[in-house]
This record gives C-alpha cells, structure tokens and sequence, in this order.
C-alpha cells in the first residue's frame, strides 16, 4: 500500500470515528474541544518542525490576524455545539444536521445563482 492511501485511509478512520468517541466521552463538549484543539496544534507543530517544510510565519495585516482570530473562534464554537448534539441527540442525527447546514442555507445567499432565479 502505497504512502497516500494510508494517510487518506487514517485520515478516514480518525475522521469517521469522531462522534463515536465524543459521544463516548464523559466531559462537557467545551472541555473536548479544547482538549481536540491543544492535541491538534501540538501535532501540527511538531509534524511542521520535525519535516521543516513551511516556516510558521504570524499574518502582516492586523485585519489578517482578526480574521484569523474571529474564523478560529467560530471554528471553536462551531465544535463545541457539535460535541454537545453528539452527546444529546446521537451521531448520526448530529452528523446530519452539522453537515447539511451549510448546503441547506447557501441558497439564501445574495451571491447564489439559486437567489437571483
């Protein structure tokens, strides 16, 4: 098995097991988010220094970095009531809702094509 297979197969796995295991954790949604959060940057940051591939460089516009602050915290809050309807109502139910909300509310935007017919 090829090097890019195996890493889009554990991508899958890790990806596909998520709710199960939150669902099975008994800590509040906040504390699994933040917990998810740390062990995914400390991976990132050690997999970027141990390869050498990309320096880490901070943004050079203050309106970059409050974008990136603001895209971050509601990636966080995002997660948190993620965790909390996998807890509450199941993974499937969750997983469904979470990720047919986007597609289901893009055709109100002003810019769809869906909008302007």
């Amino acid at each position: 098995m090829n090097n890019g297979l195996f890493a889009y197969l554990a991508a899958l796995l890790l990806f596909g097991s998520n709710g199960i295991i939150a669902a099975a954790i008994a800590l509040p949604s906040s504390d699994i988010v933040l917990l998810r959060t740390f062990l995914g940057a400390l991976s990132l940051v050690t997999i970027l220094a141990v390869t050498q591939r990309h320096k880490l460089q901070a943004p050079s516009r203050p309106r970059e970095a409050a974008a990136l602050l603001l895209s971050g915290a509601a990636l966080g809050a995002s997660w948190i009531f993620l965790f909390r309807a996998y807890q509450t109502i199941g993974v499937g139910v969750s997983s469904l809702l979470y990720y047919s909300a986007a597609p289901s509310s893009s055709w109100r935007s002003p810019r769809s094509s869906l909008a302007k017919s």
